[in-house]
């Protein structure tokens, strides 16, 4: 969804929500790891110091979407102005600017905050409460601070292209994908079919994918919307990716190719690319994700389309806490039926992981995820630092300790990836607000 964006940025926020497997692979010695894996590297520490110059204290949920020179647009609540507030800020916490862009704001147990980094800025969205009613809306903010767009109501799903955003409209007759591009001639507007059927949503460089998933009978559909060219779905036959009974079936994008990956109950997986409204499967001969790991994150380059997963060991803790070994299944797109399974980072006790998220580096893409000490101690911030690996030839695992409240992806440019973050300053207990910083890597 899953979660991750390239993951969060290219795929609806309501169709992100996975059902962990019950059940649990074979035990081993999750503390020790697996020993054909090297030990990550050590990134370094986040060096918390008291926030330079002018800030803006908040408190979670927070989201950021990377500018210029290092810099992120990072949002977060502000619980005494009862805002969503939004600062251009640095790795020290400094805010070059801050202001509300949304108002008569209060927090709740489910509320969510995202942001991704588009052409014109940043694109919000805040699921939550806003004058004591539940609210999903969407604001643009510029890099200078000013408001592009909004605050608009968006549907159940939004989703992030490289110019604006998609997002679902319910309408009299069913659910329309609405398609946003901001410019300097302002917004342009493009709606999709009238959809009667459950599905989720993609989001390519400049294009939509709503993905209807069919049954044994019916066939599954992609639309696009944003392409003039194509005003019928592509439908997907019953049994062109597999007879054996389904477990999931996801939708992906890399720039504005879109394809789907079908996981069978029994593991098997198999792949096409969609395009020129045609399906082209990827003979998959040996892919495979085993029925008792989750699938935390999709995405896609130009070379291969990748699945990110988890394996629980925590049977092989003393206690249970922990032990979740994290996977990559890399299918070929060019190389047709090549498929590539590595283990991104071992299993450790005392360990928790997630979320996921996934970027593109340049032309390569990286997995990233947040990391939990299980067993903290009172009062510890609960996040202890961020792993990440380069999935390129020779990546590898490493980890920024790093004491904070919350953390949140920012997107990656061409030579760095970027996350914000509330991080503890020496002696604080997270009772109080913090100031937002921005985290590089690699």
């Amino acid at each position: 969804m899953l979660a991750s964006a390239a993951m969060e940025r290219r795929f609806a926020l309501a169709s992100l929500v996975l059902v962990a497997a019950c059940s649990r692979g074979p035990a081993k010695d999750a503390a020790a790891g697996d020993a054909s894996v090297p030990a990550a590297s050590d990134a370094g520490e986040v060096t918390v110091t008291p926030a330079s110059g002018p800030t803006t204290i908040f408190s979670a949920p927070i989201a950021g979407a990377r500018v210029a020179s290092g810099q992120a647009i990072a949002v977060g609540l502000v619980v005494a102005t009862k805002s969503i507030t939004a600062a251009r800020v640095d790795a020290t916490g400094h805010a070059v600017w801050a202001r509300a862009i949304l108002n008569d704001v209060t927090w709740s147990q489910d509320a969510e905050l995202h942001a991704w980094p588009i052409d014109a800025g940043a694109l919000v969205v805040w699921r939550g409460p806003v004058g004591a009613k539940s609210a999903h809306v969407a604001v643009v903010v510029a890099p200078d601070g000013r408001t592009v767009d909004g605050p608009f109501d968006v549907g159940s799903f939004v989703c992030a292209t490289d110019d604006g955003a998609a997002w679902s409209e319910p309408g009299a007759k069913g659910t329309v994908v609405k398609l946003r591009a901001w410019s300097a001639s302002g917004a342009h507007d493009v709606a999709g079919p009238t959809l009667s059927d459950d599905f989720t949503l993609t989001c390519g460089s400049h294009r939509a994918y709503a993905l209807v998933e069919g049954d044994e009978e019916a066939p599954s559909r992609v639309y696009t919307v944003g392409d003039p060219s194509t005003t019928q779905p592509v439908r997907i036959a019953p049994s062109a990716l597999g007879r054996d009974e389904e477990r999931d079936l996801f939708a992906w994008a890399e720039g504005d190719d879109v394809g789907v990956v079908r996981v069978a109950q029994s593991g098997s997986v198999t792949a096409a690319d969609v395009r020129a409204n045609a399906v082209t499967p990827l003979h998959l001969d040996s892919a495979r994700v085993p029925p008792e790991d989750d699938v935390v994150a999709i995405d896609a380059d130009t070379r291969s389309v990748v699945l990110v997963t988890t394996h629980d060991e925590s049977d092989a803790c003393p206690d249970g806490h922990g032990g979740t070994s994290v996977h990559a299944l890399r299918i070929a797109r060019q190389d047709v039926g090549k498929t590539t399974s590595s283990l991104l980072s071992p299993s450790a006790c005392a360990r928790d992981v997630g979320p996921f998220w996934t970027n593109l580096l340049g032309t390569s893409l990286v997995v990233a995820w947040t990391e939990r000490d299980a067993h903290a101690a009172k009062g510890a911030a609960p996040i202890s630092g961020l792993a990440y690996r380069a999935l390129e030839e020779g990546g590898t695992l490493a980890r920024l300790a790093l004491s904070a409240d919350a953390l949140a992806d920012a997107g990656c440019d061409a030579t760095r990836c970027y996350a914000v973050a509330l991080a503890r300053e020496p002696g604080a207990d997270g009772m109080k607000p913090e100031a937002i910083r921005v985290v590089s890597y690699p």
